[in-house]
Parts: C-alpha cells; structure tokens; sequence
C-alpha cells in the first residue's frame, strides 16, 4: 500500500507482506480473555491514536481489503510459524479481519 509507505517515511515501493498480522489479530480477539467493544468510544480513540503514533492515516483501514494478494504472498511463512494451534489458512485470517472491520464499522473511521 503505497499510502501507507509514505506516511511512514518510506519508498512508494517499499514493504513486506504481514501475514502474520491478521493471524494476531484473530487469535487475540478469540481468546476468551480478551473482549473488545469496537463501538465504545474509548476503544475507538485509542484506536485513533495508535495509528496516529505510528503517522499512519486512518483511512487506510479502509484500503485493508485490496491487500489480500499482497500479505498472501508470504502464506507458507505464517504456515510454518503456527505452532500449538491449527492453521485455517491465510484467506481465513483476512477475511476475519476484514469481516470485523465492516461489522464494526471501523473502515468509515476517517469520514
């Protein structure tokens, strides 16, 4: 996303695959530990400005969905970095994610 290199201070071009990400993602909002209200104010500041820390627009959560190809690209990796737990596959990581950023709402965030 070059968008996103760029807010960073990076090349247009530069960047790797995060695969792992959305597998994070997943794995600590299924955890019976942790419940999150995507609707609570709170947690939406804090959202805000964890990517504001970071210089990264919050819009670009709502370019999450076209990045699919670009972070599948290094599958085989997260495959073998998932230990103790079955691997769903990439695609099911994703569209968890992307599932819950439109369930939520949270890709409107910058409107």
């Amino acid at each position: 996303m070059a968008e996103y290199n760029v807010s960073i201070g990076k090349e247009e071009n530069f960047g790797k695959a995060r695969p792992r990400d959305f597998f994070d993602i997943y794995t600590v909002l299924e955890s019976s530990l942790v419940h999150i209200d995507f609707n609570h104010p709170d947690t939406i500041r804090h959202l805000k400005a964890c990517f504001q820390a970071k210089n990264v627009p919050i819009a670009l959560i709502a370019k999450i969905p076209d990045t699919l190809e670009f972070h599948k690209q290094d599958e085989n990796k997260l495959r073998d970095s998932v230990v103790g737990s079955e691997f769903k596959g990439f695609d099911f990581y994703f569209n968890y994610v992307v599932d819950l950023l439109y369930k939520n709402k949270l890709h409107i965030l910058a409107a």
